[in-house]
């Protein structure tokens, strides 16, 4: 903190910042700190605004530039954009698209600070919603549940913990799944289809198309590669 006060800064800036800041710190630089948030404040304050969005099958999302202060993302906002999160889009997708939306929107921020014209507005604290850091089990695919759920699932645990299921005993990452038209007759988390590319799988309501996959000690492949090394065949179960 001393080397940090001799720099007399005028601001502090923060972005995916897992720490609080003491009130001594934020007190140094002259316009106190900002954070860039990668999600629409209140909505998902805590450690993954990303994930819990697309987990959560949100429709968009966006970046809030708020004030920093003692407590977690409750400072009053100084700005936000929105942007809409494509169907088949995964959290590292969509992460990266936030950073650049994050630097863009940082420097309107820093500009209205620098001409003085900055208006804020506080968070509706009956409008917050958490987002808390993902744990192993949050991965876990429960077959019974609609097939959209577990598409948004699959996109959203993506880089960790990865969507995992089992088959014959093994475990099974997902990386990418798709939503099939199709009726479905199989039960949840049977193997309707692995023909040529296409590996079709029931779930609670509708079918699931995976498009690539991992088996536990193998490398990540596409549904058509695992398919033809005969590592899944229509009738397999998925636990």
């Amino acid at each position: 903190m001393r080397s940090f006060r001799k720099l007399r800064p005028d601001l502090g800036v923060v972005f995916a910042f897992g720490q609080l800041l003491p009130e001594s710190l934020l007190a140094i630089p002259r316009l106190g700190f900002i954070n860039i948030h990668p999600s629409l404040l209140p909505r998902y304050r805590g450690a993954a605004p990303i994930q819990w969005a697309i987990i959560n099958g949100d429709r968009e999302t966006g970046v809030s530039i708020v004030e920093v202060t003692p407590r977690l993302d409750d400072g009053d906002i100084i700005l936000q954009q929105r942007t809409i999160i494509s169907p088949n889009e995964t959290a590292v997708e969509l992460g990266e698209r936030l950073a650049e939306l994050g630097g863009e929107l940082s420097i309107a921020a820093l500009e209205l600070l620098d001409k003085g014209n900055l208006e804020t507005r506080p968070q509706a604290e009956n409008e917050v919603l958490w987002a808390p850091a993902l744990r192993k089990q949050d991965g876990r695919i429960d077959w019974s549940r609609p097939a959209r759920k577990i598409h948004d699932l699959v996109r959203g645990v993506q880089p960790w913990p990865g969507a995992q299921t089992s088959l014959r005993g093994r475990a099974l990452k997902l990386h990418r799944t798709s939503l099939e038209s199709l009726g479905c007759s199989a039960e949840p988390g049977e193997v309707q289809q692995a023909d040529g590319a296409d590996l079709l799988v029931g779930t609670g309501e509708g079918l699931l198309r995976l498009e690539e996959l991992q088996l536990e000690g193998k490398k990540r492949l596409s549904a058509k590669a695992f398919i033809s090394g005969r590592q899944i065949k229509a009738g397999d179960l998925l636990e």
